[in-house]
């Protein structure tokens, strides 16, 4: 289950429709942010609530639940 929602965030984040943000820097792949309401993780007992979700090339890179991270998640 969890690589079904891992897969799905992934997929929602390159189609760019639920993205709050990009890097610009020339030659690195996008950074895209997910602002995830709820998020359920599949590891986790409970569901996580108002996270980001970092995902760059493809992949995500973290997941943070703090909203100065989005300044700090660009390189």
């Amino acid at each position: 289950m969890r690589k079904r929602i891992l897969c799905t965030l992934a997929m929602l984040a390159m189609s760019g429709g639920v993205s709050l943000g990009q890097s610009g820097m020339q030659g690195a792949a996008p950074l895209t942010v997910i602002r995830a309401g709820t998020l359920i993780d599949g590891v986790s007992e409970s569901p996580r609530k108002n996270q980001l979700i970092f995902v760059r090339g493809g992949r995500i890179e973290k997941v943070a639940d703090d909203p100065a991270a989005i300044r700090r998640g660009r390189r």
